[in-house]
């Protein structure tokens, strides 16, 4: 499977993959786009997996991309600016097990 085949087939799911964890649609594309990219550049070694799904799944997760500010400022309903948590912070609210992630028990 060429590496573009791969992201015209899985693209969909790790778009709701990745917002699903940041909560944010315009952020999980950023983060999908940035985690692509490196792919891209690894496709021989990461190709060759026997799942390269999960491997791509597990950059998502670890946030193995491009540095991002832990927070922003966004208006909210209100007009006034609140914080807006960034990648690093979902990123500690979550683990992966066995192919699943979810938010750590209390």
């Amino acid at each position: 499977m060429t590496f573009e085949e791969f992201a015209a087939a899985r693209l969909p799911a790790l778009l709701r993959f990745a917002a699903v964890l940041t909560g944010e649609r315009g952020l999980a594309e950023d983060v999908v786009q940035e985690v692509l990219l490196r792919v891209h550049q690894k496709w021989r070694k990461i190709g060759a997996l026997d799942s390269p799904e999960h491997y791509v799944r597990r950059m998502i997760i670890n946030g193995d991309h491009a540095q991002r500010p832990t927070a922003q400022l966004r208006p909210d309903s209100r007009g006034q600016r609140r914080p807006v948590r960034g990648h690093r912070e979902f990123h500690a609210r979550f683990e992966y097990r066995g192919g699943r992630s979810g938010p750590r028990p209390f």
